[in-house]
Formats: C-alpha cells, sequence, structure tokens
C-alpha cells in the first residue's frame, strides 16, 4: 500500500460565499492532500467528507484584482489550483498579513454614491472611520459596505454644502472623487467638528 500522502500548503481559487444572490469567488490558502479538484458544498468552507483539506487563509475579495496585477495574470483566468507566478504571490501576501499587527483604524474623507434610490443618485463625502486604503467596496451606497470592507461612516457632508467647502479648499467639485486629497479633507473634517459631535443620521 502506498504511504499517506503528506498535506502541503497551496492556493485554491473557488466560491468562498454561496449566499442565495450573492456569489463571492477568491482565492484561498489550504492544507491539503488533494491533487485533483477540492469537492464541496455551497461553498469552500463545507468540505465533502471524502475531500481532505483545510482553509488557513482567506484572501479579501477586493484584494485578489491588485495580487493578480502584480503576478501579471488576468484575474478571469484564475480557477482550481492557482499557479505559478500568482500562487506565490499569494502566499507571500497571506504571510505578510499573518504577520503585521492588525490595522490601527484612522479617521479619513471619502467621496462616493450616498444615496441609491432609484431615479435619484446622490455623491457627497462622508467622514469614515477606517482600516481601508484601496476604494471602499459597497453595494448600492456607502450605507451598505461589502462585507470585506471595513469602514464606518460617522458623518456625511449634507450634498448642498460640496460646493461651498470645495471653494474654501479651492478644489473644483467635479475633480473630487475616492479618497479626498488635502487641503479639501482638512476643510471637511474641520467642518464636521464644528457641524456637531453627533453621530451621523441617514435621510
Amino acid at each position: 500500500s502506498e504511504p499517506a500522502a503528506k498535506p502541503r500548503i497551496d492556493v485554491y481559487y473557488g466560491r468562498t460565499d454561496d449566499t442565495p444572490g450573492y456569489k463571492e469567488y477568491t482565492a484561498v490558502v489550504v492544507k491539503t492532500t488533494e491533487t485533483g479538484d477540492l469537492q464541496y458544498w455551497g461553498d469552500l468552507y463545507e468540505p465533502r467528507s471524502e475531500c481532505d483539506y483545510k482553509i488557513l487563509f482567506e484572501v479579501p475579495m477586493s484584494k485578489m484584482k491588485s495580487l493578480c496585477e502584480k503576478a501579471g495574470v488576468e484575474e478571469n483566468a484564475v480557477g482550481g489550483w492557482v499557479k505559478s507566478p500568482l500562487k506565490e504571490v499569494i502566499l507571500d501576501y497571506w504571510k505578510r498579513a499573518d504577520s503585521e499587527p492588525a490595522a490601527k483604524p484612522r479617521i479619513d474623507v471619502y467621496y462616493g454614491r450616498t444615496d441609491d434610490t432609484p431615479g435619484y443618485k446622490e455623491y457627497t463625502a462622508v467622514v469614515v472611520k477606517t482600516t481601508e486604503t484601496g476604494d471602499l467596496q459597497y453595494w448600492g451606497d456607502l450605507y451598505e459596505p461589502r462585507s470585506e470592507c471595513d469602514y464606518k461612516i460617522l458623518f456625511e457632508v449634507p450634498m448642498s454644502k460640496m460646493k461651498s467647502l470645495c471653494e474654501k479648499a479651492g478644489v473644483e467639485e467635479n475633480a473630487v472623487g475616492g479618497w479626498v486629497k488635502s487641503p479639501l479633507k482638512e476643510v471637511i473634517l474641520d467642518y464636521w467638528k464644528r457641524a456637531d459631535s453627533e453621530p451621523a443620521a441617514k435621510p
């Protein structure tokens, strides 16, 4: 009889969330003896009994694009066992993520969609407490963050105030998007502190 296979650390791309109406696919670092496709039920967290693997780390879905770019690989070409060079890029990311202390949340300012009512779109700046550095990932509007995206809205700038705040900072309003840069960032944080210390109420 053959000796038992020695488990190895490998990287697999598959479904990590099977919530109806919402499917999430990303890469996971696994400890496994399998060489064929991993067999699972709804998602990778439900391995079939005959399939031997254990998930050690899940790559945040929001990070896959930049990791693929770093490896020079098309994201939509990834599936099943992840091959080199992306495999090494992901293993390196896991080792770094594992050894880094949890990011310390900071107060920052982000400009995005704050109301997704059909036929009415509202865009303005919000003050957030976050550990994110990439674009904030959300569903319809900023009040619906995606599960993998870590931020909390502390204050919403009234849309009617954006123009005067931009003028005060000497910035074109239509040039604002995503993370708000200085000097507008400081103008908005100052406005927030003066406006009031009450938590943001959603209109």
